[in-house]
């Protein structure tokens, strides 16, 4: 008999038991509805043309990659419940969020809110896992189905045009360069420009919502988390804040800029989200750091 998945433990990370996993998916069920008129509203914020076709597709995710990857959210969140079943960010409240406060999110609500779009214009879809360096089932991307073909994107990775799974070669063009999956046994490795180690390995299958909210939960234990993380494309190049680092890439190089006492107003400028949420977020996250506080 197979293992119950509420049994599983993620690598290194703290365990969660069957009630927590069961409450916080009854909570994304019970928000669906609002989740599907948020997309709509997010559909309208960023001017995108619901079209159920491959381009289509594209244009819904290249647009959806304005939402910028971030764990502000995540810190705020987890900080404001004791109850990890709360901590998740529905469809609904990522999509509002962004629209009134220029939010996004971390892969997995993300990704739950890309598969809320494009189900909202007919296409089937589903999360994938994958295993990264530091932890298994630690990051998820989104398999969408269309006439015969299983397709994938990445919110996390900004995969923003779909790339089709059974392909040869599997790659995509980042800011940086060509990145690429390198099939190893049943996975796919990620490699991405100027790396030597998978940035992940993404597993076969699309998961069980109990699976995929249990990898959720996981995800906010994460040592990432104890970090202010923010990144984001924007014209053709990689915006990427780490602590007070904030970095922008492409093709023709790195540019580093140390942020100060502007920290919060710098983060508004750049990536949109109101300074007052990253004050919020930097607060919380240096109680948690003793010594070198952001």
């Amino acid at each position: 008999m197979s293992e119950s998945p509420f049994a599983l433990s993620l690598r290194g990370l703290p365990s969660f038991d069957e009630n927590h996993v069961r409450l916080a998916v009854e909570r994304l069920r019970l928000a669906r509805d609002e989740s599907v008129r948020a997309a709509e509203n997010l559909l309208d914020h960023l001017k995108l043309t619901p079209e159920k076709s491959l381009a289509g597709l594209g244009g819904v995710a290249e647009g959806f990659s304005r939402l910028p990857y971030e764990n502000v959210s995540k810190v705020i969140s987890r900080a404001g419940s004791e109850s990890p079943d709360q901590w998740l960010r529905p469809p609904f409240a990522v999509a509002m969020d962004h629209i009134t406060s220029g939010l996004g999110g971390t892969c997995f609500s993300l990704t739950e809110t890309l598969r809320t779009v494009v189900q909202r214009l007919g296409f089937e879809a589903a999360p994938l896992l994958a295993d990264m360096p530091h932890g298994d089932d630690l990051h998820c991307a989104l398999m969408v189905q269309h006439r015969g073909h299983a397709w994938l994107l990445d919110p996390g990775y900004l995969i923003c045009q779909p790339l089709r799974l059974d392909q040869d070669p599997l790659q995509f063009l980042t800011p940086r360069g060509m990145a690429r999956f390198v099939r190893e046994g049943s996975r796919l490795a990620l490699m991405l420009p100027g790396k030597e180690r998978p940035a992940y390995w993404l597993k076969p299958g699309t998961v069980s919502e109990s699976r995929f909210v249990l990898a959720w939960l996981g995800s906010f234990y994460i040592p990432s988390n104890d970090q202010l993380l923010v990144t984001q494309v924007q014209d053709g190049e990689q915006h990427y804040l780490h602590n007070r680092a904030l970095r922008r890439m492409d093709a023709q190089g790195k540019r580093n800029e140390k942020l100060n006492q502007d920290l919060e107003r710098r983060v508004e400028e750049v990536f949109g989200i109101r300074a007052e949420l990253v004050h919020q977020a930097r607060t919380l996250l240096n109680l948690r750091r003793p010594k070198k506080k952001i």
